[in-house]
């Protein structure tokens, strides 16, 4: 995957997806460069329907194309991710996204960022605020919800009432 990467080549691979009940389609794509998440490695690159990402520890039957040259749209792709955490693209734009957490966690915060556009907000109370810009999607909900009561989601809206009604459908679990 590496050198059709390098040698400007598109591939076709079998993939297994996780989220489709263990799904398993062939596809054609643009390999574009790799990224790694979580200690996880996948590839990004460009289907007939547009940019996707796929996990390479799930694709088999790797076939290189060594006869055709594509043209990278590295940066393009690359453009994808800028205000986004982990690998999934949102349909939401990338807004302002201010949190609270409690005093405790801040040497954490500061030594881990959620994301390279963080900054702090300085602030009266005995709590720590930062302001992230990013696009809201599953990772950075999965992110907000593994702090439980340490985190106050303040603003937007629309998020903290999402990120509210995630914590009551888990209480009704136990």
């Amino acid at each position: 995957v590496l050198e059709a990467i390098c040698n400007a080549h598109p591939i076709s691979f079998t993939h297994t997806s996780y989220y489709f009940k263990d799904q398993i389609k062939d596809y054609n794509l643009k390999p574009y460069y790799l990224k790694e998440y979580k200690n996880r490695w996948y590839i990004v690159g460009e289907t007939e329907k547009g940019f996707r990402t796929f996990g390479l520890d799930r694709i088999t039957n790797v076939t290189v194309d060594d006869t055709h040259k594509i043209k990278s749209k590295y940066e393009q792709a690359k453009e994808n991710f800028d205000f986004t955490v982990g690998l999934n693209a949102s349909d939401h734009p990338a807004e302002h996204i201010r949190l609270s957490f409690d005093i405790r966690q801040r040497p954490y915060i500061e030594s881990l960022p959620i994301h390279h556009t963080q900054k702090e907000i300085p602030n009266n109370q005995n709590r720590y605020i930062i302001e992230v810009f990013l696009t809201y999607n599953f990772e950075l909900k999965q992110e907000l919800l593994k702090y439980g009561s340490m985190l106050k989601v303040i603003s937007p809206e629309w998020i903290k009432k999402d990120v509210k009604q995630e914590l009551k459908k888990a209480l009704k679990g136990y």
